[in-house]
């Protein structure tokens, strides 16, 4: 009795799972785009994978309205903001473009 598995590179693996993930979420934010909305806390705590791999965008708890493409207001995670919102003062104005930042950060987060 043998049993025989075949082997997967996980390399390939990886790189397919980072693809989806970010299809889907790029997908959802362009969505929230079309809508005027910006999440504002994108983070791979608030990214969700069903039994599909389909992968979902949660915690719309500090998502925001954006008033001519951006938000003045600071909020998110210190860990996924970008660097012009971390300066104190700055009065550079929130938009998707954090958003984009901050799942950039989190496709390459070891959590």
């Amino acid at each position: 009795f043998y049993l025989t598995m075949h082997r997967i590179d996980q390399l390939q693996y990886l790189d397919q799972v980072l693809r989806r993930l970010s299809n889907n979420i790029v997908g959802a934010l362009n969505y929230l785009k079309l809508k005027n909305i910006i999440h504002r806390d994108v983070k791979p705590q608030n990214i969700l994978v069903n039994k599909l791999s389909i992968y979902k965008l949660c915690d719309f708890g500090i998502s925001g309205l954006l008033k001519d493409s951006v938000a003045s207001t600071n909020f998110g995670s210190m860990k996924y903001l970008p660097p012009e919102r971390l300066t104190p003062g700055d009065p550079t104005p929130y938009g998707i473009r954090s958003d984009i930042w901050a799942l950039g950060i989190s496709l390459v987060s070891k959590e």
